[in-house]
């Protein structure tokens, strides 16, 4: 078709150009403005693409000059991260991780950060504008891993308060929740920490002693939609990998999914009980232990990385400790705690 010796070359390549330029892509994918001036040369075929993460997206759309003044005052609190001087005028020179979690679920209007942070013009018209093109993402959130895990901290954040137990149900719940969903966007910007088994799990063991009265007090936080979520994920995962084949080529990847499937199931289930104030069995509380002892971190990654702005302005996202989280429960007659890990994430100037 494209052959030198075919007198249509020309003319084919033209067509092929034409349908390639008719062809309209999400800038949410990193598709490039073709009226914009600027990005003429960048137009047309390419044998790899350029390097694109959304984060440049979001942020550029939320900064000067799409969002510009700063509506607050004559100059903006100490709490603000994300404004600075550009000719003579306090603007938006910076994005902050809220804004990428305020496109999928609301920030409540409680959080002081976040008002003082978005208090600039256009702000909410931009943050609009952004919302309906992700509107259109419709079933291909799974494109690439950021929108996809989006997707999964938009579902978590869903919750009904039917499926909630009565402590998650406090606007410290919802702030804890937003801590989270902020953690778990900032890991997903870091390198991945390298893992190890553990130890070998022994019943046993964890039997002797009276250990199982000390284990008894375990507790799985309920999120049904996140656990439905994930669920479905590992269900389009398998299928795919079962057409493409390469289970048998690789079956360890399809032992892999099963066992990832049978423990969200198990989670699942526990929530339920927990949900429905179903006391859990011994079998429960073992798989409980066994699941939290299965890995330990044997290499660990970075666990900062910087936002970058106009004017050489950088925010640090941290998750470089952890912070225990304390729930008191009422077992019986009694008032018992359980305590787990939760992210401490931290943002700074």
């Amino acid at each position: 078709m494209f052959s030198n010796s075919n007198g249509q070359a020309g003319e084919n390549f033209d067509k092929l150009q034409d349908k390639i330029l008719s062809l309209e892509f999400l800038d949410a994918y990193g598709a490039w403005d073709k009226e914009d001036p600027k990005n003429f040369g960048k137009l047309g075929v390419k044998m790899l693409a350029d390097f694109y993460w959304p984060n440049d997206y979001i942020f550029s759309s939320l900064t000067s000059p799409d969002v510009s003044t700063y509506k607050g005052g004559a100059t903006p609190k100490a709490t603000n991260t994300t404004a600075c001087r550009l000719g003579g005028i306090w603007q938006r020179c910076l994005g902050f991780a809220l804004d990428v979690i305020n496109l999928v679920f609301p920030i409540p209007a409680q959080n002081a950060y976040f008002t003082e942070n978005t208090n600039f013009q256009r702000y909410t018209e931009q943050v609009g504008l952004i919302k309906n093109r992700l509107a259109a993402l419709n079933n291909t959130w799974h494109n690439n891993n950021y929108w996809s895990t989006l997707k999964t901290i938009k579902t978590s954040l869903e919750n009904p308060d039917n499926y909630k137990p009565a402590f998650a149900r406090s606007s410290a719940w919802v702030g804890k929740e937003t801590n989270r969903a902020l953690a778990t966007w900032a890991n997903l910007q870091l390198p991945a920490d390298k893992f190890g088994l553990y130890q070998k799990y022994s019943q046993a063991d964890n039997l002797a002693d009276g250990s199982i009265k000390f284990l008894e007090y375990s507790y799985v936080e309920p999120n049904i939609v996140l656990i439905n979520e994930l669920l479905a994920n590992n269900t389009m995962v398998k299928e795919m990998f079962s057409v493409l084949k390469i289970n048998n080529e690789v079956n360890q990847v399809a032992i892999s999914l099963n066992d990832l499937e049978a423990k969200l199931k198990s989670l699942k289930s526990l929530m339920e009980k927990e949900l429905s104030g179903v006391q859990l069995s011994d079998e429960d509380i073992q798989f409980i232990d066994k699941t939290i002892k299965e890995f330990k971190v044997d290499e660990s990654s970075s666990k900062t990385f910087k936002i970058t702005g106009l004017s050489g302005r950088t925010l640090t996202e941290d998750l470089s400790d952890v912070k225990l989280l304390v729930l008191v429960q009422k077992r019986g007659n009694d008032l018992v705690m359980a305590v787990g890990p939760i992210f401490k994430y931290w943002e700074k100037k």
